[in-house]
């Protein structure tokens, strides 16, 4: 969404529910925008080789242990998503020859996920670039704007991460009943 489009929707918001604080509301719509620009951005970077923004996170986690590897349920809580969207990713990159999966040596049932030689090259060669990129794009922000912005999302996620966790929805009472599609109905029956 355009800076100007939100402002509209966050100025019509403030006419129409005067009562609220928008505080928080601004917030989320300026998080979400940015996570939305940054995720395009990042996937039209990472396309060149490939890869999607999810398959990176895939690739910085298993760079952390390179000798080690992890397996797939560890790679799953780490990255926070689900077993079937890390089977699809950990496919992708096998597939690509960045990643490769092993037998554990303590339990010959369980299969150790990690960088390839191949994929360790990858990622030394496209850190310092997603770095230089970084430093370009943010070079207005000071060290300490950037410190602080950092501190300041990471505290976001500590009060959003008992959500995600316990798999909670926000407690929001619905004004009334959204039409279901037919599909939706089947999939929850």
């Amino acid at each position: 969404m355009t800076d100007t489009c939100t402002e509209a929707i966050n100025l019509r918001f403030k006419e129409r529910f005067p009562r609220l604080d928008h505080s928080s509301v601004k917030m989320v719509a300026a998080l979400s925008n940015a996570y939305h620009i940054l995720f395009s951005v990042m996937d039209r970077a990472f396309s060149k080789s490939g890869i999607t923004p999810q398959s990176m996170e895939v690739l910085k986690v298993l760079y952390l242990r390179q000798e080690q590897g992890y397996l797939q349920g560890e790679l799953g809580e780490l990255l926070m998503v689900s077993p079937a969207n890390v089977t699809g990713l950990v496919e992708g990159l096998v597939k690509k020859g960045l990643v490769a999966r092993r037998e554990h040596a303590g339990d010959r049932r369980k299969r150790l996920t990690e960088l390839t030689p191949l994929g360790i090259e990858f990622m030394e060669n496209l850190v310092p670039e997603i770095a230089r990129f970084f430093d370009e794009v943010f070079a207005p922000l000071t060290s300490e704007d950037k410190i602080q912005l950092h501190d300041r999302l990471n505290q976001l996620s500590r009060l959003l991460r008992p959500y995600w966790e316990k798999k909670l929805a926000p407690d929001i009472r619905m004004p009334c009943p959204v039409r279901r599609t037919a599909a939706e109905d089947k999939q929850s029956a």
